[in-house]
This record gives C-alpha cells, sequence and structure tokens, in this order.
C-alpha cells in the first residue's frame, strides 16, 4: 500500500487547483494543503510538516529564489511549478537552488503524486500494524484485540504479519511463496495455520482474517 503523502502548495494567478485535482489526488492518498501567499507559507509549512512542497514560480509575497532556499533549510522537498515560459530561467535557478524538478501548470494529478513520491524521503519503518481492533506490535512481537492479548507461535505472527503488511487478497500459494523460510511453509501448512490463527482471533471476540472463497485470504478493515 503506497504511504499517505501531504503536499503543501501556494496558491498564485497561474496555481489554482480546483476541486478535481483534489479529489483526484485524495484517491491515490495524497492531501492538499493549500497557503494563500509564500511568507503566510513558510509558516504554515513549520506547523503542518508536510511530504513535499510545490511553490509556482509566480509565487506572491515572497521571492522565489528566497522561498526555495528557507524550504530546503527545513530539509522538505520542493517542486517548481511553472506559471509560464518568461520564468523559465529563474525556474532553472530554482533547480540550483535544491528544488528537485519543474512541473507545468495547471498541476496534473498524475505528474504531481509521481514526482511527489520520488521527491518524498522514504517513510520509517513502521512498528505498528492495525486492522479495526487488532494491533500487531513488531517490536515486542504481541498481538491484541481491543487490548486483550492474543498469543500466537512465530510462524503464526510472520503469516498475520504478512496478510496485515499486504492490505489486499492473498492466495495460499503466494502466502507459502512469502513465508518459504517457514517450516512446514506448504500450501497445506499455510492453511492450517490460517485456520489456527482465526480460531485464535475468534476466541477473543473477534476476527479481521476473512475467507475469500476460490481466491485466498485477507484482513479486513
Amino acid at each position: 500500500m503506497r504511504p499517505q503523502l501531504l503536499i503543501a502548495t501556494v496558491v498564485s494567478t497561474r496555481n489554482q487547483p480546483t476541486e478535481a485535482l483534489v479529489t483526484d489526488l485524495a484517491v491515490d492518498g495524497i492531501d492538499l494543503e493549500l497557503h494563500d501567499d509564500g511568507a503566510n507559507s513558510l509558516l504554515s509549512i513549520g506547523r503542518s510538516h508536510p511530504d513535499v512542497v510545490v511553490v509556482p514560480t509566480d509565487v506572491h509575497g515572497v521571492d522565489l529564489l528566497d522561498y526555495v532556499d528557507a524550504v530546503r533549510r527545513t530539509g522538505l522537498p520542493i517542486l517548481v511549478a511553472l506559471a509560464d515560459d518568461t520564468h523559465k530561467a529563474v525556474a532553472v535557478e530554482a533547480l540550483d537552488h535544491g528544488a528537485r524538478c519543474i512541473l507545468g501548470l495547471p498541476l496534473g494529478a498524475r505528474e504531481l503524486e509521481q514526482q511527489a513520491r520520488l521527491a518524498a524521503p522514504e517513510p520509517a519503518s513502521r512498528t505498528t500494524l492495525q486492522a479495526g481492533s487488532l494491533t500487531m506490535d513488531l517490536l515486542s512481537h504481541r498481538v491484541s484485540v481491543d487490548g486483550k492479548d492474543v498469543y500466537l507461535s512465530a510462524r503464526e505472527f510472520q503469516l498475520l504479519q504478512v496478510l496485515l503488511a499486504a492490505d489486499r487478497v492473498m492466495s495460499a500459494d503466494e502466502l507459502a511463496e512469502v513465508a518459504s523460510d517457514l517450516p512446514a511453509a506448504s500450501v497445506q501448512g499455510i492453511r492450517v495455520m490460517i485456520g489456527r490463527i482465526r480460531r485464535k482471533l475468534e476466541g477473543s471476540g473477534h476476527s479481521v482474517l476473512e475467507t475469500v472463497r476460490g481466491v485466498g485470504y485477507r484482513i479486513t478493515r
């Protein structure tokens, strides 16, 4: 599953993100934070800590290169959006100041998502996986439902971890391949372990492990 991203951008004469753009980005797991001018933007990103900043070359209230320099000092990646051809020189100069790339205006959801995900730093490894009231703590090797511990063997824990992280239907064949380092990780062995995990979760009063008939298994959320 792709990580959720927050992109901050400054509204300008040429950079007027539409409701359709915001909706398309949200479908792809991206929230768009709009700032009304460059000065307010620099204050806002210090509070919201976006993953990526996008600044149009016709930004209001600040010099474009000063804005790029200020954002780079925060360590955040910044992309430049070209307002018109007369701004090409300053956009290229912004690259020398540390901007990652030049986008066209109006912003397009596909290009913005692609470039933002390339620029965004890799997310820190998650130490907790969750689905509904089920929580898996990878550091303490504990599974709980509604705060009550569910005791799984090491093999059962690993198999449940794979399903939680996958966030999709996985067949018994896929699970056997992924868990090939586990003893008895045959297709039949996987099915047996799935049955044991389900019984233990149901014994705690809740089960998120669902069988999709003829396809495989998934975690419901």
